[in-house]
């Protein structure tokens, strides 16, 4: 079983309602069919080099889009993307980041702005990924 097979199995079984994915190595060679799941919008962002690569799954039930102003900032913080969603008339922010353990400080740096722009979105509700997956339990 690959792993995306083996993916589609587990959300099945557990019925998330968020997935999170980082170190894709997707490409933009690699079709959106590839990749999507029955039941679930698909934000994704390629980088286009190995190891790289973020897929966000938000169920269908779920409004969500990506927050552009986020994912594609002046930080240009490759490795981040950001969706607003609205469930039950409460909305929140969710970004999914990823920092290599051979970042450089540089980096670090970008990652830590756009992490302080999100927080400062008071429009938004922030969770951390902890509370995320302890509430899908």
């Amino acid at each position: 079983m690959n792993k995306m097979s083996e993916l589609r199995e587990r959300v099945i079984v557990e019925g998330y309602d968020l997935i999170g994915i980082a170190e894709t190595w997707a490409t933009d060679s690699v079709n959106d069919a590839e990749l999507s799941m029955e039941g679930y919008n698909m934000f994704r962002k390629d980088r286009g080099t190995r190891g790289e690569g973020l897929i966000l799954y938000i169920k269908n039930n779920i409004r969500a889009r990506v927050n552009e102003e986020l994912t594609n900032s002046e930080f240009q913080f490759a490795e981040s993307l950001w969706c607003d969603v609205e469930v039950d008339h409460q909305r929140a922010l969710i970004g999914l980041c990823y920092r290599r353990a051979t970042s450089t400080i540089e980096n670090d740096e970008k990652l830590s702005s756009v992490m302080e722009k999100a927080v400062l979105k008071k429009q938004h509700t922030t969770y951390s990924s902890r509370e995320i997956s302890t509430s899908q339990k």
